[in-house]
């Protein structure tokens, strides 16, 4: 897994979030893609994020909406605190 340690990332970024782990990192109006794979971030602030689901990921979020849950964005200008674990 690749780190990523205090980094901010900006409008102009595309950010592929799989196998890597982020660490003190800002993500500010910047594209995530996330494709399914292990991810992992600590003290990480994230504000007004696109986010764009490929492979196994979309696939999970089409199964989810086939048995009726709603995906929706959450509230702009948020932040994670704590670490996040994706598998």
């Amino acid at each position: 897994m690749e780190n990523v340690e205090d980094k901010a990332f900006g409008a102009q970024d595309v950010i592929v979030f799989d196998n890597k782990s982020f660490l003190r990192c800002s993500f500010v109006r910047c594209t995530i893609v996330y494709s399914g794979g292990v991810t992992k971030w600590h003290s990480c602030h994230f504000d007004t994020c696109r986010i764009v689901l490929k492979d196994a990921a979309n696939r999970t979020k089409e199964v989810l909406e086939g048995f009726g849950f709603k995906i929706s964005p959450p509230n702009s200008g948020y932040e994670i605190p704590g670490t996040g674990t994706i598998q």
